[in-house]
């Protein structure tokens, strides 16, 4: 009966060695998972600030266009109003 005891605290021992072993390598494993976490939020951030980047350049590449086509606009109406000036004469 002491040889069985024995070997059953020796296996209890071993037991919450190996427990001990595993939640060590949990807890390291949640610390990689939160620095992971951290620089995916990093990168989200990064991609929305680009994206916002990229709307506002939109927006004025829109306005230039806009401008553009203002302009298009009024050198066509000179030119007509030239070209109506020249058949009357």
């Amino acid at each position: 009966m002491a040889q069985r005891s024995a070997t059953a605290a020796k296996e209890i021992k071993y037991l919450i060695g190996a427990s001990g072993a595993l939640i060590r390598d949990r807890a390291q494993q949640a610390v990689e998972v939160g620095e992971t976490v951290g620089a995916v939020k990093q990168a989200i951030k990064q991609v929305s600030d680009i994206v916002g980047e990229i709307s506002v350049a939109s927006q004025e590449q829109s306005r230039g266009i806009e401008q553009v086509n203002q302009a298009v606009t009024q050198m066509d109406v000179e030119l007509a109003g030239l070209l109506v000036d020249r058949d009357g004469d």
